[in-house]
């Protein structure tokens, strides 16, 4: 893929030009059809703009091109799953795109994809997904990271400086 057109459309994407992106994406992916990311930004355009029908079939093929590997595609599956009113495969894309990358769970909690959603309760529990906490990272800890504080290390190990 080429990082212009891709950067190019993601552009366009965030200025809320989806007539143009689709527009373009059509020509790029005349030159590289198995792109994924070109399929994705062309289906977040599509769905966008309200042509959800589109949006599936690009969708399928930035899932199938990533070989379900990447999140964002399962992200906007789930976010087409919700504007059709189809719940249980919202929640089963959204446990996807949790699974690849537990970080988006703040792009749903703001996308206005999911704002009917919101406030339900299966929705807030997928989002409810644990990130490890390093011990040494947990408020209060005085331990430099990576290393376990000192009332955990025994007394062998603190003299000789090891966790």
């Amino acid at each position: 893929m080429s990082v212009a057109w891709f950067s190019r459309l993601y552009r366009l994407n965030e200025a809320g030009r989806f007539d143009e992106v689709v527009t373009a994406s059509k020509k790029y992916l005349a030159v590289r059809p198995k792109d994924y990311a070109l399929h994705l930004q062309r289906a977040k355009a599509l769905l966008s703009l309200g042509r959800l029908d589109e949006a599936a079939v690009h969708l399928d093929a930035a899932v199938t091109g990533s070989k379900g590997l990447a999140a964002w595609p399962w992200f906007y599956r789930a976010a087409l799953h919700a504007r059709n009113g189809e719940r249980k495969a919202m929640y089963g894309a959204m446990q996807t795109t949790l699974r690849l990358d537990p970080k988006l769970s703040d792009e749903f909690e703001h996308s206005p994809f999911f704002a009917a959603h919101w406030a339900s309760r299966p929705f807030r529990s997928l989002l409810l997904v644990k990130k490890p906490v390093s011990r040494s990272t947990r408020p209060g800890s005085t331990a430099p990271p990576g290393r376990a504080p000192a009332s955990r290390r025994t007394g062998w190990t603190a003299a000789h400086g090891v966790d």
